[in-house]
């Protein structure tokens, strides 16, 4: 992988999650943790394919999965694989106007899938 330092919109990548389920930051980034730890490389793979096209990503790991928050919709990227291509179908699909709170599967990214925001059933009014 090639690491260049040019800025290219921002990027959060969280760490594993603490106790109380936030999500820490990874605390240093050097040449060799990113060689040594496949979930930073892989992150920092998708942002970098992105190349400022989509801004304000945040990458994620949860349960031995990657996931993305984007342009208003959470991203599933699966395992820390072909992420330059799945970084090219978000933008792709980014650009067909989905609807906020969507979730985009990128887990296979030859058969990506859009799963529509899920909306809660009206609330039932009682008259009395």
């Amino acid at each position: 992988m090639s690491f260049s330092p040019r800025r290219t919109g921002s990027c959060w990548i969280s760490g594993p999650s603490r106790p109380d389920g936030r999500s820490s930051p990874f605390p240093h980034l050097t040449r060799a943790s990113v060689e040594r730890d496949e979930t930073v490389r892989a992150a920092l793979e998708f942002a970098g394919e992105l190349d400022g096209r989509l801004p304000d990503i945040e990458v994620w790991e949860l349960d031995d999965e990657l996931y993305a928050e984007v342009e208003g919709l959470r991203v599933r990227l699966g395992g820390p694989t072909e992420m330059a291509a799945k970084a090219r179908v978000l933008v792709e699909l980014v650009g067909r106007d989905l609807p906020p709170g969507s979730e985009v599967v990128l887990v296979a990214p030859s058969r990506p899938a859009v799963r529509p925001p899920t909306q809660e059933p009206p609330e039932e009014s009682t008259s009395s």
